[in-house]
């Protein structure tokens, strides 16, 4: 009659081989993860200056840094905000260009022209505001001072950096554009702030 060998009749030996080999081939496996997840969040094929200034925004304007929750959510809503910008851009040009063909408005070729157009059309690079700076004006004094970490600053200070983040990747304040950067960004940060259990 075979009876079951329970864990603890097995050699102390093999018990420590096997914890070493499952550590071991723990980490192996985690070695290229590990470095997948430290190349930059860039799912929309951005240059990589582009991408260097989007995670430069949020360290140097909203004050959080690579590794907390705050700076990924940071970097995943201007990304997906500039990703947007990008294709509305895209869109406008492409339809300007299929009405020029003598296509009518409001007519499935026109639209099927327009899709084919923008998604033929490589990402274009925004333009270069001045580079972030790394100084916040003291309202009372005039005088520049560095930024405060973001979990310091106030809720006055963190909607004047969300605005100050989207104006400095190149949205106009005036646009509903930098209206949803800044809503999505705020959403983002609040999100982080209030994780749910």
């Amino acid at each position: 009659m075979n009876t079951p060998i329970s864990h603890l009749e097995y050699p102390r030996w093999l018990d420590r081989r096997w914890r070493g080999a499952i550590i071991a081939s723990a980490l192996l496996m985690a070695a290229p993860a590990g470095r997948a997840m430290a190349e930059p969040y860039n799912p929309y094929n951005f240059p990589a200056d582009q991408v260097a200034r989007i995670g430069d925004v949020c360290q140097s304007v909203i004050g959080v840094q690579p590794g907390e929750s705050h700076y990924v959510r940071c970097v995943v809503s201007l990304t997906g905000s500039l990703h947007n910008l990008s294709r509305g851009q895209d869109l406008a040009q492409a339809r300007q260009g299929c009405l020029r063909q003598g296509l009518e408005p409001e007519t499935p070729a026109l639209s099927e022209c327009v899709l084919h157009t923008a998604q033929a059309t490589p990402l274009p690079a925004w333009a270069s505001p001045t580079a972030p700076s790394n100084v916040s004006k003291a309202s009372d004094t005039g005088e520049a001072r560095p930024f405060k970490s973001y979990f310091y600053a106030s809720p006055r200070d963190v909607h004047r950096r969300v605005e100050e983040s989207c104006a400095q990747l190149g949205f106009d304040p005036r646009s509903d554009a930098f209206a949803r950067c800044t809503a999505s960004l705020r959403a983002s940060l609040f999100a982080a702030d209030n994780p749910m259990n």
